[in-house]
């Protein structure tokens, strides 16, 4: 019996591969192709059902702390493009730190979000992201964020 369980527990470690930088900048190279093809479905499944996203917002020079679920967060970006709405959606300075069965993903984010006879607005914001293995897929599990928006 001890021996079927060593067997049984170097499997299991063996199975459960590391994270590795190469696949989670494809995770955010798809994120960025869904924003810029307007897909929300893709979008999604980048996403873990229970997120923990939380980025503070500076506009008009009050802070705040928004958080959402993936459901908001998603319903957001229909709400823009159904509306027929511009988003355009920039990542700089993407640095990725693989930590075993997790990486951690820092990145510059400029957005633009254009409304029919509104003026544009713009967010500048440094985000850091969490990114591990759900059910099988790699998707993003935290999302922590500051900046300012105009």
């Amino acid at each position: 019996l001890a021996t079927l369980l060593t067997v049984w527990s170097l499997a299991a470690v063996a199975h459960a591969a590391e994270v590795t930088e190469a696949a989670v900048l494809a995770l955010v190279e798809r994120v960025d192709r869904a924003v810029a093809n307007k897909d929300v479905r893709a979008l999604g499944q980048a996403i873990s059902d229970n997120v923990d996203m939380s980025v503070q917002v500076t506009m008009a020079g009050r802070t705040q702390t928004m958080r959402m679920t993936k459901s908001e967060y998603l319903q957001a970006f229909r709400e823009i493009w159904d509306a027929g709405g511009q988003l355009v959606h920039r990542r700089t300075n993407t640095k990725i730190r693989p930590m075993g069965k997790s990486a951690v993903v820092t990145y510059d984010s400029f957005e633009q979000v254009t409304m029919r006879g509104q003026p544009a607005v713009t967010s500048n914001a440094s985000l850091t992201v969490t990114i591990e293995e759900v059910k099988g897929v790699l998707q993003m599990t935290r999302i922590r964020g500051s900046g300012s928006m105009k």
